[in-house]
């Protein structure tokens, strides 16, 4: 069996990066909120309402380093594929002086999903156009995830791999075009009721926002909400 892509590209972020590379541990909070835009139609859950919050606290920002929203339609095309357009923003600072800055995205994504019994198989892919006040760039992200929950269980496991590939000149440090980041990620997930999830889990981020590839160790925590079922 051939290996994902995104997997033989985290091994060799692994190979090549230097030993030297540093560290920083995280908490990012997840929030997501699904409702139907059609509720004069009950029996049509397909156009969905996605609202989507992230919080992150960083060791580097002493604190909160970055705080998220993603809104936006979702429709269900087929059966195992769901598609969606989202706006995007974000407030951050830079870590060494402070300076706060804004980013805004607009995004397209395709998910497909194949369920065999317990087994959940998931594959994203989301294209970003992403402006601050002084640039604008374009990325691609890949992401695969499988879980597992056992029959008339109501704890399951999950893994998940993202690669992010921005397409066009990053900066003048050193970066360039090209697969700059990459996120792994493992945990449990809990069916507190039928329209409410809960998973907590570990994931390891290495990304590239100089010459020098850079480790974030982040625990997980994620609320997801879903009134369309």
């Amino acid at each position: 069996m051939r290996p994902k892509p995104s997997i033989v590209v985290a091994i060799a972020v692994v190979s090549v990066a230097p030993r030297e590379a540093r560290a920083d541990v995280e908490s990012w909070t997840w929030i997501e909120h699904r409702t139907r835009l059609l509720t004069e139609n009950p029996r049509s859950n397909r156009l969905l309402l996605r609202v989507f919050y992230d919080l992150r606290f960083t060791g580097r920002h002493h604190g909160l380093g970055l705080a998220f929203t993603r809104l936006g339609p979702m429709f269900e095309a087929l059966p195992w594929l769901v598609v969606a357009a989202n706006y995007a923003a974000f407030t951050s600072s830079d870590a060494s002086t402070r300076a706060p800055f804004w980013e805004q995205r607009v995004e397209l994504e395709a998910t497909a999903t194949l369920r065999a019994g317990p087994l959940t198989l998931s594959h994203r892919h989301r294209g970003e156009s992403r402006w601050r006040a002084v640039w604008q760039r374009w990325r691609y992200r890949l992401q695969f995830r499988a879980s597992i929950t056992p029959p008339r269980w109501r704890v399951g496991a999950f893994i998940w791999e993202e690669a992010l590939f921005d397409l066009n000149l990053i900066n003048g440090g050193g970066a360039q075009p090209g697969f700059l980041e990459n996120r792994s990620g493992v945990g449990l997930s809990f069916s507190v009721a039928p329209e409410l999830r809960i998973e907590l889990g570990y994931a390891l981020r290495a990304r590239q926002p100089s010459p020098a590839w850079e480790l974030d160790h982040i625990v997980h925590t994620s609320v997801a909400i879903n009134l369309a079922r």
